[in-house]
């Protein structure tokens, strides 16, 4: 599963690596031949940012979901895969009435 497949224009996280060394993760919201219009957490809010093409080393696509591991401490990533390993399905019958 890939949880950045498929996201619809303006919803897709970006990190922009510039050629002074910055790291720019935001959200491009429009798209110009030389300039990006793009919005930056900061403080708990979004700004509007305006970032050049031609400032841009490199351009690459994230995920905007998290991976578990970098939101967990060790116990509780242990935590869940013991409740995980714990838990049992039954194949749910097909429903046969019309």
């Amino acid at each position: 599963m890939n949880p950045g497949a498929d996201i619809a224009i303006g919803f897709e996280f970006v990190m922009l690596q510039l050629k002074d060394g910055s790291t720019v993760v935001c959200i491009i919201r429009q798209e110009s031949p030389s300039a990006l219009q793009v919005e930056v957490a900061r403080a708990g809010a979004m700004k509007q940012r305006e970032v050049l093409k031609a400032d841009v080393q490199q351009r690459i696509s994230t995920s905007a979901m998290p991976t578990l591991i970098s939101l967990m401490s060790r116990q509780e990533l242990r935590d869940l895969v013991e409740y995980v390993a714990t838990q049992t399905t039954t194949p749910s019958k097909p429903n046969t009435t019309p």
